[in-house]
């Protein structure tokens, strides 16, 4: 992280964004302070500009819950806990507001993934992602993960709107990785739906008893 006191207007700046998005999503930005230090105000206006561009483009093409669910795992692969944590809850919220379904993986789930080699959590992610409901964004996330590490390049405007996604949140991971300790548990949800506290409610007592059951099953 780096040091040094920002400019008096700079910290207006910082200070009137936290006002925005508590107002937007219903949390200050965390991070805003290190993305200004980091970038300057003018390249996390534009950042912000591009990340809003892709969410729209990915939510046309994927759908709402699919589109937070690859900018997840663009953080996820990034080693970012906060967004990866934050944008699959909010992801898993859209999913479970929309069709009353739980996402195939549960955002307190990521730490865990973290920690194992890359082959090992793209194997878990795909069993996860498994039948006919995630049969599209299976293949993104195998795409997402081949253009991030490499081994591909982009062949059509899929694989270029996913490697968008990658080059974005490896921008914002520069900052949010500060905190990559985080308890999952405290992440919120990195959009509006956050602020509609009895769905949050729903959802996570949905994940307590589908967990129970889980555990029954395997008793």
């Amino acid at each position: 992280m780096n040091e040094g006191r920002l400019p008096l207007r700079h910290r207006v700046f910082v200070w009137l964004w936290r006002r925005t998005t508590s107002l937007m999503v219903g949390f200050p930005d965390r991070f805003a302070e290190e993305f200004v230090r980091t970038y300057g105000v003018g390249e996390f206006v534009r950042w912000s500009k591009k990340v809003f561009e892709i969410l729209q483009r990915l939510e046309k093409r994927f759908g709402p819950a699919e589109a937070q669910m690859l900018i997840a795992l663009a953080a996820f692969w990034g080693g970012c806990r906060w967004c990866a944590v934050g944008h699959m809850f909010t992801g898993n919220l859209e999913l479970f507001d929309r069709e009353g379904e739980l996402g195939p993986l549960d955002e307190r789930q990521i730490p865990r993934l973290q920690v194992m080699k890359d082959a090992e959590a793209l194997e878990q992610l795909m069993a996860l992602y498994d039948g006919t409901r995630w049969s599209e964004l299976n293949g993104a996330i195998r795409r997402q993960y081949e253009l991030r590490s490499g081994q591909h390049e982009p062949e059509n405007a899929d694989d270029l709107l996913v490697e968008e996604t990658n080059v974005m949140w490896e921008w914002v991971n520069e900052c949010t990785i500060t905190a990559i300790d985080i308890d999952p548990e405290v992440v919120p949800p990195q959009s509006a739906i956050g602020k509609k506290h009895e769905l949050c409610r729903r959802y996570r007592r949905a994940r307590e008893s589908s967990a129970a059951a889980d555990e029954i099953e395997a008793g």
